[in-house]
């Protein structure tokens, strides 16, 4: 499991649980064992994103 996440560190849960024919819920147990943070993006404001309107023509 380890190894799984350093070569893919923005693996969902799911595709985790394809690549060990186990179920997400195994992987999710077994994420929590490991020492495993989550990412960050300190480039994120506060108050989140924006959403901008586009109209056609």
């Amino acid at each position: 499991m380890r190894q799984d996440v350093i070569a893919y560190p923005d693996a969902y849960q799911h595709e985790r649980a394809q690549r060990f024919g186990v179920t997400q819920n195994a992987i999710c147990v077994a994420l929590k064992k490991l020492p495993v943070t989550h990412k960050t993006n300190a480039s994120t404001p506060q108050g989140g994103r924006r959403r901008a309107a586009h109209l056609p023509g």
